[in-house]
């Protein structure tokens, strides 16, 4: 083997590592973005919380699945479900693609669990969300978790 052979064998070799470092990086950085828009959704929704006086009355009113609501509440429960729905798909959107693992998605199901059982007059809103826009069970672990939620309450509530 030549000088000009081993130089360019050397070239193949260090190209190769660079790829292979630009593609792990490349993957952190894709793991990270995921996760960090998850916590985005989440840190917007308290935020709306906290500094709307009107959606935090609604939350107030939604810890009861009797509170009668006016058609403006109405329509804030009905973009409130939706929002959940949307963490749901990114959870979803994650886990599937490999960049959220496991125990993380875990971690954001509990979250959503939380949150959801938190406010039973909401049910009704993600009822009617879920079938209005077509979501399925067995899409995801988000929605699937989000399913048995709304079966759960169903049964237990009688409805």
């Amino acid at each position: 083997m030549n000088i000009p052979e081993i130089l360019g064998a050397s070239a193949i070799v260090v190209s190769l590592l660079f790829v292979a470092y630009e593609l792990r990086l490349s993957n952190r950085i894709a793991i990270r973005d995921s996760r960090a828009g998850i916590l985005n959704m989440w840190t917007e929704m308290a935020s709306w919380q906290l500094e709307n006086d009107s959606l935090a009355n609604l939350m107030t009113k939604l810890m009861n699945s009797d509170t009668e609501l006016s058609n403006e509440e109405r329509t804030r429960a009905k973009f409130l479900a939706g929002q959940y729905l949307s963490i749901c798909g990114m959870i979803n959107s994650g886990h599937t693609t490999g960049l959220l693992p496991d125990e993380v998605m875990k971690l954001h199901l509990n979250i959503v669990s939380f949150n959801v059982q938190s406010y039973p007059g909401l049910f009704p809103f993600l009822l009617e969300y879920m079938d209005a826009v077509g979501v399925a069970k067995g899409t995801g672990p988000g929605t699937d978790r989000m399913f048995d939620l709304v079966s759960r309450h169903n049964s237990e509530s009688g409805t």
